[in-house]
């Protein structure tokens, strides 16, 4: 039996024994897109037909497809521990051409085990939200966004594609 320590060890128990490799791959395929997550798992049936596969099978099938590098989000959400807590503010400033600069400050708690993600960030505006998906890979980030208009509001992560605490500060 696997055991756990630590201040959220219990919060996150079944989620870390239960849930963690479907929503690991779910964040993978959203770090991806669509299309080339699907290519990664035809491959996948393709080249191991009716064998088991090990993680860095996976991985190297990732690499394959993509033709980059994803050893840091495997390191980083499978090999490494903990699941993050993103903190953020917003601001949103008039610019001379009438458009807004929103400003969102991105910081991470645990600097030691830093992760870097493609943040779902969502402007809310009157009766529409527009997401932006931007990278957040320093554990304090300002991410810049021009706006045609201000916005109400701002969040990250709405529909919960990150295994991560997110904090509004």
């Amino acid at each position: 039996a696997a055991s756990l320590s630590g201040p959220n060890a219990g919060t996150y128990y079944t989620q870390l024994i239960y849930s963690k490799a479907p929503y690991v791959l779910h964040m993978l395929r959203v770090q991806l897109d669509d299309e080339k997550y699907r290519q990664v798992m035809r491959s996948i049936q393709e080249t191991y037909r009716h064998r088991d596969i090990s993680t860095e099978m996976l991985l190297r099938e990732v690499n394959r497809a993509t033709g980059a590098d994803y050893t840091f989000f495997f390191d980083q959400w499978i090999w490494d521990v903990g699941i993050p807590t993103f903190r953020y503010s917003w601001r949103s400033e008039r610019q001379p051409d009438g458009k807004y600069l929103v400003t969102v400050h991105v910081s991470q708690d645990d600097k030691a085990h830093l992760k870097k993600v493609l943040m779902p960030i969502h402007l809310h505006f009157k009766g529409k939200t527009i997401p932006q998906y931007k990278p957040v890979i320093q554990a304090d980030q300002d991410i810049k966004i021009l706006s045609p208009e201000d916005p109400k509001s701002v969040t990250l992560d709405d529909d919960r594609t990150l295994l991560a605490d997110i904090v509004k500060a």
